[in-house]
């Protein structure tokens, strides 16, 4: 069990690498915030503490695989968004002055990459490590926690761009690519 915890530990550093240097670097100051976003992530918290809280004592090789294919898609994913946000990456919901609505790179597949990334990887740890009651559980609550934040983000988002968000918003799905 312990070179599972240590295989998903991995993960999530793989994970945070490209917020690292996000998180230290000269902000710009937000114009427009919506501190309601700060419970999704509070539920978000609270379904990764579910998946790696109540562990499985055995996981056959299938679930290991499926979790290291969900932690490569949650890596690349959320690098590759990182990236294509730049500099208006931020923790909390809100708008710069001058932000602007990405929509290359995973935002063309995707409105909220990083989210889908952070999805794959709460599936990479239930895979990993969880029981299958802790990772549904983890599921749900991970869902409403990403729905909190999507809709406080897009609340932003369409006060800014509205029809040209519209547009993009019916076009591309939120966070799981090709469910609407």
């Amino acid at each position: 069990m312990g070179m599972r915890y240590a295989l998903a530990a991995a993960l999530w550093v793989g994970w945070m690498l490209p917020f690292l240097h996000k998180l230290a670097g000269p902000k710009q100051k937000a114009v427009v915030k919506d501190p309601t976003a700060r419970w999704g992530i509070i539920l978000e918290g609270i379904a990764y503490g579910i998946v790696w809280g109540v562990p499985a004592f055995e996981v056959p090789l299938w679930r290991i695989a499926l979790a290291l294919l969900f932690g490569a898609v949650g890596i690349l994913t959320t690098r590759l968004a990182v990236r294509h946000l730049d500099k208006q990456w931020r923790f909390d919901a809100a708008l710069n002055t001058n932000h602007l609505l990405v929509r290359t790179g995973p935002y063309a597949v995707v409105r909220h990459p990083i989210y889908t990334g952070m999805f794959a990887m709460l599936l990479a740890g239930g895979f990993l490590l969880s029981q299958w009651p802790a990772l549904i559980a983890g599921v749900i609550i991970f869902v409403i926690g990403t729905e909190i934040r999507v809709r406080a983000e897009e609340k932003l988002l369409r006060s800014r761009f509205g029809e040209d968000f519209e547009s993009y918003s019916s076009s591309v799905s939120a966070y799981v690519p090709y469910v609407r």
